[in-house]
């Protein structure tokens, strides 16, 4: 089974996932391919290739696809093309509604007009239950790929354990679950590997940890996040049916924490991001808030003891300027000595993430002890 980018196998993938939790609640098919994922973090879907044909094929493929999975009542169809236009993929689905109605079945068409479908409409469809299908279309090199999504964002799942949190700060800012997922995943944690967040504010990376069976710890400088986190640990645990023993919330300096005391495991962490500006900051708005958090990541990471934290992942602030990104991670580097940067992705040490209105953006970022 392949995915749709074409040259990863996903079976590679769900071998190496070995915490997925299948008991969350769900719109979408329990498959393992599902679970795979509600873990992966701002994957939108998942499709397998069927085929690789001529363009005289696809319509041959694809209705034989149908009949094959589908041998009666209403089929719920649309289609998605990459490198083809609207019109094509239109005709296409038109072609296929009219063959299957000859053969008295109904078919009712997502978008009759081509345009590509996004998960939200896939999610509010129901798409991939009962009589749903949706196909990709990718022509390349005079070829199309031909795939079927097997698996959808849960828009419902992420509302949850996003904008129905009981506590919410507008002003500290709130980490995505989908980025909390992604820090997780860099950091590549054993199954017997405790998650900790020594920023852990409403405590994001804390749920989504034991979303996937991790006992996790989370400390805050702050009375209130902290009683906040609990909150939150404790909504999320009664609706994903979670174990609310794998939470331990503490209030902690996050530069004094006696890890000598602490079980092996990896950080992830949104950090400390400063002020959430409400208006494009200043040069000299930048500066103070680099010197004031430089020094605290700085001693944060000296306190570490990599023999308990061998991997850390964490979001650095990047003040957004007309000129780019106003980052401290290569100032940040050159301070520490008991961790060192480690590439993300290809030739790249760090990956910035952010929001349109926001000022000041995440630099994901991961060290390894040394």
């Amino acid at each position: 089974m392949q995915s749709a980018v074409l040259d990863w196998d996903i079976s590679e993938g769900l071998a190496v996932v070995k915490n997925i939790n299948t008991v969350n609640p769900r719109e979408l098919p329990k498959t393992p391919e599902q679970c795979f994922l509600d873990r992966l973090g701002g994957t939108i879907r998942m499709g397998e290739i069927i085929a690789t044909v001529d363009e005289s094929e696809i319509f041959s493929v694809l209705t034989h696809q149908i009949q094959s999975q589908k041998t009666e009542g209403k089929i719920h169809l649309g289609m998605t093309g990459f490198g083809v236009k609207k019109t094509f993929v239109a005709d296409l689905l038109l072609q296929i509604k009219q063959t299957l109605k000859n053969q008295n079945r109904n078919v009712r068409l997502l978008n009759p007009s081509g345009v590509p479908l996004d998960s939200g409409k896939i999610f509010g469809e129901k798409l991939l239950k009962k009589n749903g299908f949706e196909f990709l279309l990718w022509k390349k090199s005079g070829k199309f790929f031909v795939a079927q999504t097997i698996a959808n964002q849960n828009l419902w799942n992420y509302t949850i354990r996003d904008r129905e949190k009981p506590f919410r700060d507008a002003y500290m800012g709130m980490l995505p679950p989908k980025l909390a997922q992604i820090l997780i995943n860099l950091s590549s944690p054993s199954d017997d590997d405790v998650i900790y967040d020594p920023f852990c504010g409403s405590g994001t990376v804390n749920i989504e940890a034991v979303l996937n069976n991790f006992y996790t710890k989370g400390s805050d400088l702050s009375t209130n996040f902290i009683k906040g986190a609990r909150s939150n640990a404790k909504s999320i645990s009664d609706r994903f049916r979670l174990p609310l023993d794998f939470f331990s919330f503490s209030v902690a300096d996050a530069t004094k924490i006696s890890w000598s005391s602490e079980k092996k495991g990896v950080v992830c962490s949104e950090g400390f991001l400063g002020k959430n500006f409400s208006h494009p900051p200043s040069s000299a708005e930048i500066f103070a808030e680099k010197k004031s958090i430089q020094s605290l990541l700085t001693a944060f990471f000296q306190n570490l003891d990599p023999s308990i934290v061998p991997r850390v992942v964490i979001c650095l602030p990047a003040w957004k300027k007309p000129s780019g990104y106003d980052s401290i991670f290569v100032s940040l580097a050159s301070r520490i000595k008991n961790y060192q940067p480690i590439l993300l992705w290809k030739e790249k040490k760090s990956l910035f993430y952010d929001r349109p209105g926001q000022f000041v953006a995440r630099e994901v970022t991961m060290w390894e002890g040394v």
